[in-house]
């Protein structure tokens, strides 16, 4: 549990990133928020303020971060100690969902960038699809590299595309045994379920 973790231990590198659930387009959207169990409330976390941020502005209890999503919040959290320490990792990468960075949550994105920012990090960030980098799949991601002001020389450049040569059919398997594939009754199930009803 992150909520329960006091400090991280000193790496060059870390790698960081959260749920994507509520932020993804399959997800409900409720973005990344702090929600209070004593009152209920919930609230948008700005990142503006590494102190307030896991404070309900409703009763003033303190909190932690109850989406999924919202975990960002206890990375900060991490991030503010480490820096107070002198700790603080050369290189942090995250990875998420591209919508993260879509009209919708983009504020909070830049609010997150700023905090890095405000804490001694240049941050690079890109939206790269696998299909770009020999994976065949549509799949669009964001990645963000933050390096550390003090050793940052040369800024960051992400990869140039590479040419797609495999196929999705030149890794699929061609003889599947019988029990990977769904009964009739089950497949008719899903087709009638509620979320495919809701669909149509």
């Amino acid at each position: 549990d992150i909520s329960k973790v006091d400090r991280l231990p000193y790496a060059d590198v870390v790698t960081y990133s959260f749920p994507c659930t509520d932020l993804s387009v399959a997800g409900k959207g409720e973005g990344m928020v702090n929600k209070c169990d004593a009152c209920g409330h919930s609230w948008p976390i700005d990142f503006s303020n590494a102190e307030e941020a896991l404070v309900c502005p409703n009763c003033g209890i303190t909190v932690s971060s109850s989406t999924r999503s919202g975990l960002l919040g206890q990375v900060q959290r991490l991030l503010k100690t480490a820096y107070k320490d002198n700790e603080l990792p050369r290189i942090l990468v995250m990875e998420n969902v591209k919508n993260l960075v879509g009209k919708k949550f983009k504020p909070q994105f830049d609010a997150w960038i700023q905090y890095l920012d405000s804490i001694g990090y240049n941050t690079y960030w890109k939206v790269l699809n696998a299909k770009n980098f020999g994976v065949p799949q549509n799949r669009e991601r964001i990645f963000a590299i933050s390096i550390r002001k003090d050793i940052d020389i040369n800024g960051f450049t992400f990869p140039e595309p590479i040419p797609l040569t495999t196929r999705l059919k030149d890794i699929l398997e061609h003889d599947v045994p019988e029990k990977y594939y769904l009964p009739d009754d089950r497949i008719e199930k899903i087709l009638n379920s509620s979320f495919m009803q809701e669909k149509k």
